[in-house]
């Protein structure tokens, strides 16, 4: 995974020394592409025409939206594996993996404590290094599916499933569905989600489902007054299990 300062570039300029209540971040969301541990993927036109809707979504710790944090105030774009910021012409007719990463504020006077605990999981020298991450949440209403050999991820070497019946003789090994996510042949069989989708925020956890890694931060000199005593991210992120959305 690339450093978090190239996904630094993502965060969004607000004034940290005035607003010493908001702790600016950015993160990777999700990969375009590419399928998630969960066995759902989205493609390049739906990515496109979605990234901008996560703009105003909140921002929660382990998918409980009883428990919302933070909003998401930009969203872009950045290269798979090194971060690089990449624009929407750049992207229009890619088949390849790329990021949709957002940026945003956490509100400190919500929950300061997890403020410090993503401020040392973005700090290099620390032992919790990179140990929380960002996992999208999406609403949609359709899917097709995509079947890929055991190992490979990227769905421009699938086969896509698109006639209704086959769909529904598939959809039962999806792991959605319950499924073991395998076809009679051992390949591997996933949920191409289309449609009208419609991102609903992102989650803070330890076990993203995507191939991504780390919340990047914009640390001020003047800060909220901390608690004393180290931060234990275990108690106060949620973890999930390994399948988590």
């Amino acid at each position: 995974m690339a450093s978090l300062m190239d996904v630094g570039e993502f965060i969004p300029e607000v004034d940290a020394e005035k607003n010493i209540d908001l702790l600016p971040v950015a993160f990777n969301a999700c990969v375009i592409n590419r399928v998630n541990k969960n066995g759902d993927v989205i493609d390049t036109s739906t990515a496109l025409e979605i990234c901008q809707s996560f703009i105003n979504k909140p921002i929660n710790i382990e998918h409980n939206r009883d428990k919302v944090v933070g909003v998401i105030l930009s969203a872009g774009y950045s290269e798979f594996g090194s971060d690089k910021p990449l624009t929407e012409a750049e992207l229009k007719d890619s088949k390849a993996p790329f990021n949709i990463t957002l940026g945003g504020v956490i509100w400190k006077v919500v929950n300061n404590r997890l403020a410090d605990i993503i401020e040392e999981a973005s700090d290099p020298t620390s032992e919790n290094y990179l140990r929380v991450s960002a996992s999208w949440e999406l609403g949609f209403n359709d899917y097709d599916l995509v079947i890929l050999n055991e190992g490979e991820k990227n769905i421009e070497n699938g086969e896509f499933i698109t006639a209704e019946d086959q769909i529904e003789e598939l959809k039962d090994k999806l792991q959605g569905f319950g499924g073991n996510g395998k076809t009679e042949d051992g390949r591997m069989v996933y949920r191409h989600v289309v449609a009208n989708v419609v991102p609903l925020g992102i989650g803070l956890t330890e076990n993203p489902a995507a191939d991504v890694e780390g919340v990047a931060v914009k640390k001020d000199e003047k800060n909220l007054e901390k608690e004393t005593g180290s931060a234990n991210i275990e108690e106060h992120v949620e973890k999930t299990p390994k399948n988590a959305n």
